[in-house]
């Protein structure tokens, strides 16, 4: 592996987990092993895989902060779409504890992790399907990028390996299903199928408030002009290095 990255892996480690702690997972992970272990990050115990993109994740998320923002009011109900192994959801809790929060995660093993990892926030309600514009099964396979690398099937990638069958939940579906009038914050990382989403947005876009997505147009063309389309009606935009953020009444 180029050792640069291997570098940049390291410096994940350590930053996220200290230099000892990180030092010894590192090293875990020079042997080959690959196995789910438990860490400690602060007070609280996580669960994750080694030599996976799961360090990566925990990294941009409490240490890079990729989804800091300053919302004018403090959100009642977050929606998670995409939310890997719950390090998303779990942080959106820790900043926001009033908040109900729905993470939406299609994949079995990411699931699995997701449900040990968010034991201790019972404001957090996990969904295993995938976010989509109408209800029905899709093929996901995994774009060998790691185990945040799998979207949908489509015909020209018919060669893509370890392909999955998921149920899918429209946006229409959760706001039935759990009454909602306002989805304060909706966070969307979903490797493609946000094009989809955002193109069948009329009967629901307007009971969304605040929106941060990350969108793949090297995955799928299109997913940032349907997102554009979709938002007119928000006001304030923001970027960082991943992360789109669009606001009603504003993001500072």
């Amino acid at each position: 592996m180029d050792s640069k990255i291997e570098y940049t892996r390291l410096h994940r480690y350590i930053k996220t987990l200290g230099p000892v702690y990180g030092h010894f997972l590192y090293w875990l992970e020079s042997l080959g092993i690959q196995k789910t272990i438990p860490i400690w990050y602060g007070s609280d115990k996580y669960w994750i895989r080694l030599n996976t993109t799961d360090i990566h994740v925990l990294y941009t998320i409490f240490i890079r902060q990729d989804y800091k923002m300053n919302i004018l009011s403090e959100p009642s109900l977050i929606i998670d779409a995409g939310a890997y192994t719950g390090f998303s959801s779990i942080y959106f809790s820790q900043k926001y504890p009033k908040a109900k929060i729905i993470a939406i995660e299609p994949m079995p093993s990411n699931f699995a992790l997701l449900k040990k990892n968010i034991l201790n926030y019972p404001q957090i309600k996990a969904i295993n399907k995938a976010l989509w514009f109408e209800n029905t099964r899709i093929d996901m396979a995994d774009r060998e990028t790691g185990h945040w690398g799998y979207a949908i099937l489509e015909e020209k990638n018919l060669k893509l390996k370890n392909i999955i069958s998921v149920e899918t939940i429209t946006m229409d579906n959760i706001i039935q299903e759990f009454d909602i009038n306002m989805i304060d914050l909706l966070k969307v990382d979903i490797e493609g199928s946000e094009k989809e989403v955002f193109q069948h947005h009329k009967t629901w876009i307007g009971s969304v408030d605040t929106i941060a997505i990350e969108l793949h147009d090297r995955i799928k063309e299109g997913c940032s002009a349907a997102f554009i389309i979709a938002t007119r009606s928000f006001t304030f935009d923001r970027k960082n290095a991943m992360t789109v953020f669009k606001s009603r009444k504003g993001i500072v």
